[in-house]
C-alpha cells in the first residue's frame, strides 16, 4: 500500500504541474456526410456499394491541394504569422529560399494541410473536420472554410464526369440497338430452317413427351418392385411356416390380410385355453386333445390362405412386369425421336440467350440513360454538411481534470505493478490454498506467530528452564497458558485431523517434521502432544532429533537418560521417561549427548523398532519430535514406525521449492502424510492474502482471551 500511495502522489503531482503550466488553444469541429449511395456519374454501370476505403480515399482527397489553395486564398493564411512556422524550420536547416507571394502560399497551404484533422468517425459516412487554433474564431473560419471547399470541388468534379458519361452512354446504345435486332432475326429464322415447335415454357414438344413417358415408366417400374416384394415376403412366411410348428406372429402384421388376422387371433385364444387345460387335467386329457386337432385346422387353414396370397402375388407380378416393358419400349423411341434434334436444340439455346443478353443490356443502357438526363439538370453533391463549426466556448487544450485523472490512475497502476512484481517473486508460502495447490495435501491449521518474550535474560531463562519444566510464558506452554488463544484452537484442529485421518491401529503414533529448522516442529509437536494428553489422552512425546536434540532442555529433565541410553546402554522406559508436571504427559527425550555418528542407522535399527512396538503396547498416542528433512535424510529411516506424519511449514519463510524437493526425496512419508502445519503466521499480515474473515477471526480470538500469547521459539 504505502508504495501505491506514493506512485499515486508522484503521477497527480506531475499532473498538476502540466495542468496549471500548458498553453490554451481552442479546437473547432464540423460533420460532413458521404451520401455514396447516390448516383456517380462516373460509374454508369449501377450504384456505388458503401465502400470503407472510398471514405478512407474521401479524407485523403479533403487534404488535397484543389480542396486547401482555396482556403489559403480565402482567409489569406500566407499573412498569418502561425503558418510561417515552416519557413523558420528551414532557415534553422540551412534550406531557406527567396520568399515570393508563391512560396508563402504553399508554406500556408503545407502547413494547414498538417495542422487540419480529417477523419471518419467510427463505422459511418460522417467525416469529422477539425482545426486547433489559440483564437476559436479563426478556428471555426478554417474548419467552414474548408468545408464548403471540399463540396465545391465535388459539384466541379461530377459535372465534369456527368459530361463524359453523357457522351459515351449515347454511342453505346446506338451500338446495342443493332446488336439485339441482329440475335433475335438470327433466333427467328434458325427455328423456321429446323422445325422446332415450342410447346411453351421454353420447352420443345419432344421434351415434354419423353417426360411423360419417364414417369409413366417409373410408376411401372415401381409397381413391379412393390409386387417382387410382396411374393418374396409370402414365399419367405411359407419357408418359415412349414419349418415352424407355431403361428409366425409377423404373418398379420405383414400382409394386412383379415382373413389371416381372424384365423391367428382364433389360434393364440385356442393356443392359451390348451395351455390351461392342460396345466389343470393334464396333456393327456380329452378336451386337451380336441383343442390341439382344432389348432391343427387353424393352423392348415391359415397354410392354405396364405398359398392363395401366394399365387395372387404371382399373378400381379406377372401383370406388372408385362405393363413396364411395355412402357420402356415407349420410351426408348421417344428418345430416338428426341436425339434427332437435339443439336439444334443446343443451338437454339445458344442464340437466344445472345439474344436475351443483347436485349437486357440495351435495356438497361436506356434506363441509365434517362436517369442521366434527369440528374444532369440538378447540381448537387455526395457530400453534405451536417453540422457547421462554430467557435468553441472552452479550451481543448490542456485537460485539467483528465490530465489529473490519467496522473492518478497511472500512478494507481504503476504502483500496484510495482506491488504486483514483488508479490510475484515472493515463494513462500502465504496462505492454506498455496499449501493444498503447491503440495497436494491438506492444510490442517494456520499456527500463529507467538510474539518472543525477550524480557528475561538468557541466562536466567535457561536457570528457571533447570529448576523447573512448568515455566509458564513459553512457547511449549502455550495451549496450557492460553487454551482460548487462537494458537490453541489451531493447534486442537491439527488434534481433530489427526484422531479422523491418522492410523486406524490402536495406538497412533505420528512424526512431526518440517523441510528446514528452525520452522517450529519442536513446539508445535510439545503442543500437540500436551493439548492430547490434557484431554485424557495416554500419550508419549519422544524426540527422534538426534542432531539437534531440545525436549531435555525444555522440559528441565535432570538427569541424562534417554532414547540414546535406551538403544545404546538398554536403559528402560521407567528409567528414562519423564512427566510431564503440567499434564499427564509422557517425555522421552533424545538424551543430551547421544553422540550417534550416524543417527538415521539407530532410527532405522532393530532396537528403536522394538522400542516403539513396547511404545505402542503402554500408550494410546505416540508424538514423534523428528529432525528436519531438507538437510538430513533420518526421516527415510523412521518409516517402519511411524504410522503418519505431519509438515511444519514456517509462514512467509520456507521457499515452495525446497518443501517440494524434501517431499520429492521422502516418497514414503509423502504417502503417509496427514497434512501440514503452516507455522508463525503473521495475523496482521494474512489478510492481505487470504481475505477480510481472517481479520474477523482475529478479532474473535482476541475477545475471548485478550492479552498478548507466550514466546515461540523454533
Amino acid at each position: 500500500m504505502p508504495i501505491i500511495v506514493a506512485s499515486i502522489a508522484m503521477t497527480s503531482a506531475i499532473g498538476l504541474f502540466y495542468a496549471a503550466t500548458a498553453a490554451r488553444s481552442y479546437t473547432a469541429a464540423a460533420m460532413l456526410i458521404a451520401d455514396l449511395k447516390k448516383l456517380q456519374l462516373s460509374q454508369s454501370f449501377g450504384e456505388a456499394a458503401i465502400d470503407p476505403v472510398e471514405l478512407e480515399s474521401q479524407v485523403e482527397v479533403f487534404k488535397s491541394d484543389n480542396v486547401l489553395s482555396p482556403v489559403v486564398k480565402a482567409l489569406r493564411l500566407a499573412d498569418k504569422p502561425e503558418f510561417k512556422a515552416v519557413g523558420a524550420w528551414q532557415k534553422l536547416v540551412g534550406t531557406a529560399i527567396p520568399i515570393t507571394d508563391q512560396v508563402a502560399s504553399r508554406r500556408a497551404l503545407e502547413a494547414l494541410r498538417l495542422s487540419l484533422g480529417v477523419a471518419r468517425v467510427g463505422r459511418t459516412r460522417v467525416i469529422e473536420i477539425s482545426y486547433k487554433a489559440a483564437d476559436p474564431d479563426f478556428a471555426a473560419q478554417v474548419v467552414n472554410a474548408a468545408a464548403e471547399s471540399y463540396i465545391a470541388d465535388q459539384l466541379e468534379a461530377k459535372s465534369e464526369s456527368a459530361r463524359q458519361a453523357s457522351a459515351w452512354l449515347q454511342a453505346r446504345i446506338a451500338d446495342l440497338a443493332r446488336q439485339a435486332s441482329a440475335d433475335e432475326q438470327a433466333v427467328v429464322k434458325f427455328k423456321g430452317d429446323n422445325n422446332i415447335i415450342d410447346a411453351g415454357g421454353g420447352r420443345l414438344m419432344n421434351e415434354q413427351q419423353l417426360t411423360e413417358i419417364a414417369s409413366k415408366l417409373g410408376n411401372a417400374r415401381a409397381a413391379t418392385t412393390e409386387a417382387r416384394a410382396k411374393l418374396e415376403r409370402i414365399e419367405a412366411i411359407l419357408e418359415k411356416d412349414r419349418k415352424d410348428q407355431n403361428v409366425n406372429a409377423t404373418v398379420a402384421d405383414t400382409l394386412k390380410n383379415e382373413v389371416v388376422s381372424e384365423l391367428r387371433t382364433r389360434y393364440l385364444a385356442l393356443l392359451n385355453r390348451e395351455a390351461d387345460y392342460a396345466a389343470r387335467y393334464g396333456a393327456d386329457h380329452l378336451a386337451v386333445v380336441n383343442l390341439r386337432s382344432q389348432l391343427l385346422g387353424i393352423r392348415r387353414s391359415i397354410h392354405e390362405e396364405l398359398q392363395r396370397l401366394d399365387e395372387t402375388y404371382k399373378s400381379d407380378l406377372a401383370i406388372a412386369r408385362s405393363k413396364q416393358e411395355e412402357i420402356e419400349n415407349e420410351y426408348a423411341g421417344a428418345i430416338a425421336n428426341l436425339q434427332a434434334t437435339s443439336r439444334a436444340q443446343v443451338k437454339l439455346r445458344e442464340l437466344e440467350g445472345a439474344a436475351r443478353t443483347a436485349r437486357a443490356l440495351y435495356e438497361h443502357f436506356v434506363e441509365r440513360n434517362m436517369e442521366q438526363v434527369q440528374q444532369q439538370s440538378m447540381r448537387f453533391s455526395d457530400t453534405r454538411l451536417i453540422s457547421p463549426a462554430s467557435p468553441p466556448l472552452y479550451p481543448s487544450q490542456p485537460k485539467r481534470l483528465q490530465a489529473i485523472v490519467i496522473a492518478v490512475l497511472g500512478g494507481a497502476a504503476l504502483g500496484l505493478g510495482i506491488a504486483t512484481l514483488r508479490d510475484s517473486t515472493d515463494r513462500a508460502f502465504r496462505t492454506g490454498e498455496q499449501v493444498e495447490k503447491r503440495l497436494m495435501t491438506k492444510c490442517l491449521a494456520l499456527a500463529p506467530r507467538l510474539e518472543t518474550n525477550h524480557t528475561e535474560p538468557a541466562r536466567q531463562q535457561a536457570d528457571a528452564r533447570r529448576q523447573s519444566a512448568v515455566t509458564s510464558g513459553q512457547p511449549w506452554t502455550a495451549v496450557i497458558d492460553t487454551p482460548y488463544s487462537r494458537y490453541a484452537e489451531e493447534i486442537h484442529a491439527v488434534k481433530l485431523a489427526v484422531g479422523v485421518n491418522g492410523s486406524t491401529k490402536s495406538c497412533k503414533v505420528i512424526g512431526i517434521t518440517s523441510a528446514l529448522p528452525g520452522e517450529g516442529k519442536s513446539t508445535t509437536a510439545i503442543n500437540l502432544a500436551r493439548l492430547v494428553a490434557r484431554n485424557g489422552g495416554n500419550t508419549a512425546l519422544v524426540e527422534c532429533d538426534l542432531r539437534n536434540p531440545r525436549l531435555g532442555r525444555v522440559f528441565a529433565v535432570g538427569e541424562h537418560a534417554g532414547l540414546s541410553e535406551v538403544i545404546v546402554n538398554h536403559a528402560t522406559l521407567d528409567e528414562t521417561m519423564h512427566k510431564d508436571d503440567l499434564t499427564e504427559l509422557m517425555v522421552l527425550s533424545a538424551g543430551d549427548e547421544p553422540r550417534f555418528a550416524h543417527p538415521s542407522e539407530i532410527l532405522a535399527s532393530e532396537a528403536i523398532g522394538g522400542l516403539f512396538e513396547r511404545l505402542r503396547q503402554l500408550f494410546e498416542w505416540v508424538i514423534v519430535d523428528l529432525p528436519p528433512m531438507g538437510p538430513v535424510t533420518d526421516v527415510r529411516a523412521t518409516t517402519s514406525f511411524i504410522d503418519s506424519y505431519l509438515l511444519v511449514i514456517e509462514w512467509g519463510r520456507t521457499d515452495y521449492a525446497c518443501v517440494e524437493h524434501a517431499l520429492e526425496k521422502e516418497p514414503d512419508v509423502y504417502d503417509r502424510l496427514i497434512g501440514a502445519v503452516l507455522n508463525k503466521v503473521d495475523v496482521d499480515r494474512l489478510p492481505n492474502y487470504g481475505g477480510e474473515y481472517i481479520s474477523q477471526m482475529n478479532h474473535y480470538y482476541n475477545s475471548m482471551a485478550p492479552g498478548a500469547g507466550p514466546a515461540q521459539a523454533a
